[in-house]
């Protein structure tokens, strides 16, 4: 028998274990109107990590416009063009988070609008209350969003995934496309 084997296996925390691994394939981000992105097959984030699903910008021009850079703990989806617009010029929107049966793992968010973004700092209080997010104005340079990140690590989410911010864009060559959602997955979906 090896050293270490049998032992905290899948837990991701200690030196040459297996990191869990989250399938958010077929999740959904539903907006109030009805809009809804599904997220594609195959798509996984290591336990503690993060999706973030872009309006329409390709992962390497994102990348760049907000100075992040993806990996297997920080994913990054493209949402299809035309598809599914995330911050809306005609009005405000919320979203809910979904599966792909439609059951309803996060309830709708506080609405955003231009040029805001809102941060999840109460994860398990219901995402429709204001006391879980904290709402940040956008000026030029984005400063205060955080694409990938800013979660705490030790949080735990009643069905594993959950929206964690969301984000309008300025400044910039064509901010628009730059717009996102998070989802924070400390666990696997339940």
């Amino acid at each position: 028998e090896g050293e270490g084997e049998g032992e905290g296996e899948g837990e991701g925390e200690g030196e040459g274990e297996v990191p869990v691994i989250v399938d958010v394939a077929g999740l959904k981000i539903v907006r109030d109107d009805g809009a809804s992105f599904s997220l594609p097959a195959g798509t996984q984030v290591q336990a503690g990590g993060y999706v973030v699903i872009g309006r329409s910008a390709t992962q390497p021009s994102f990348e760049t416009y907000w100075g992040v850079t993806f990996n297997s703990a920080r994913v990054y989806v493209k949402a299809s063009p035309g598809t599914f617009i995330v911050v809306n010029d005609n009005g405000t929107h919320t979203w809910a988070l979904r599966t792909a049966a439609n059951a309803v793992l996060d309830v709708a968010s506080v609405g955003i609008g231009e040029p805001d973004n809102i941060q999840r700092k109460v994860p398990l209080t219901a995402a429709s209350s204001g006391l879980a997010w904290n709402r940040i104005a956008l000026v030029t340079g984005n400063v205060g969003a955080t694409p990938g990140s800013g979660q705490a690590s030790d949080v735990v989410a009643a069905h594993g995934c959950y929206i964690s911010e969301v984000s309008d864009a300025v400044g910039g060559n064509l901010p628009s496309i730059h717009e996102f959602i998070e989802l924070h997955c400390p666990s696997a979906v339940r």
